[in-house]
């Protein structure tokens, strides 16, 4: 396993779990942005219902080069996140994530999927706003046609990363 990895599960241990103290997000919604291990991007959606948060992720990669057309991809994510370790300003989080990328590779227009097993580190600055570093497993299919999900799955058809050692992070409003 990746040392950061591990170092982030240490570090919310060392904050001493109990959920007693811990940041409530029952019943809270949150915006902010953030980045998936399987490349969708953008802003995300969250909503906090007992142990889990569920988020969706929508955004857009746009290519402008000088000459020629530009070309867009737009992506989807939709997943959840469950709180494991909970701690008063940390959690750790495993969930769940299905992504959708739509585009050109090339001329060609291409649908893309992917899934995502993202483990999450939050930290909570306070009751309104946490940050959050994710890691995991992710899966691309890809087509015959070519790719719009960013870190391609080649021409077998598929791509694994396994505790990706590029994390991404994150950041969430609360209310």
């Amino acid at each position: 396993m990746n040392k950061a990895f591990l170092s982030g599960v240490a570090a919310v241990a060392a904050l001493g779990i109990s959920t007693a103290s811990a940041v409530e997000l029952d019943g809270k919604k949150g915006i902010g942005a953030a980045a998936g291990i399987g490349g969708v991007q953008g802003l995300a959606f969250n909503y906090g219902t007992g142990n889990l948060a569920i988020e969706g992720l929508l955004g857009v990669n746009a290519l402008m080069p000088k000459e020629g057309d530009g070309m867009n991809t737009i992506l989807f994510g939709a997943g959840a996140h469950f709180m494991a370790l909970r701690a008063d300003k940390a959690a750790f989080s495993v969930g769940g994530r299905l992504n959708l990328a739509m585009g050109k590779a090339g001329t060609e227009d291409v649908t893309q999927f992917g899934l995502d097993i993202p483990t999450r580190v939050y930290w909570f600055a306070d009751e309104h706003v946490s940050l959050h570093w994710e890691s995991g497993v992710s899966v691309k299919l890809s087509t015959d046609k070519g790719e719009v999900l960013p870190v391609g799955a080649g021409p077998e058809g598929k791509a694994i990363g396994l505790f990706n050692v590029i994390n991404q992070v994150g950041a969430t409003f609360w209310w």
